[in-house]
């Protein structure tokens, strides 16, 4: 008997391991149905809410980073022009400084040379009785001109000296100088006009 069960043949699973079936896997019937509506609806919603809030922070920073670059450029020129102001200024004299009514401008000579009694010689760019002007142009511009002694503009001698600026005012003191300089500019972002307000006080050398 004990050959007999040996020699019978067995029953294999083809080449299949006993967890192995020849039958297509099982599917939850959820799979098969797909989202819902509501489902697809809710997760718009997150997305939407999640973009809005990323897209307000990057409009945020940007608004940021252009206030900060624009606010560096008009402290730049507001220093830049007092500080061109100030180099020639300082080396007048009260005599010598003529401040308009207003304080919007004002003319002056610096020393060009000696005289042989050891006398200063006044002007301005190496020429004798010729004047130098700051005031604003029409262009927001801090502009250098040069008057000769016949009190015209001498050709070819205006230089800028900062841009972006509203308004320049120049008060005489006993013996120096106090000049304030406005700049403004516009963010071209938020369309808001930023402005800067320096001062500087002068004391003459001659």
């Amino acid at each position: 008997e004990l050959k007999m069960i040996m020699n019978m043949p067995q029953i294999t699973n083809h080449g299949l391991t006993p967890l192995e079936t020849n039958d297509p896997p099982v599917r939850s019937k959820r799979f098969l149905l797909g989202f819902t509506l509501v489902e697809v609806m809710i997760v718009v919603v997150i997305f939407s809410i999640i973009f809005g809030v990323s897209f307000d922070v990057l409009l945020s920073g940007r608004r940021s980073f252009d206030a900060s670059s624009i606010r560096y450029d008009i402290q730049t020129n507001a220093a830049l022009g007092l500080n061109n102001m100030a180099r020639e200024l300082k080396n007048s004299a009260s005599l010598y400084v003529d401040v308009d009514v207003g304080g919007d401008s004002v003319r002056f000579l610096v020393p060009v040379g000696y005289s042989q009694s050891g006398d200063i010689i006044w002007g301005a760019d190496g020429e004798t009785n010729h004047r130098i002007r700051y005031e604003v142009n029409g262009q927001n511009q801090l502009v250098r001109d040069r008057f000769d002694a016949s009190d015209s503009i001498v050709n070819g001698t205006t230089r800028i000296l900062a841009n972006y600026v509203d308004d320049v005012d120049f008060d005489s003191q006993p013996n120096g100088l106090i000049m304030n300089i406005t700049t403004s500019e516009q963010n071209k972002v938020t369309k808001e006009w930023l402005d800067e307000n320096l001062s500087s006080t002068i004391t003459f050398r001659n």
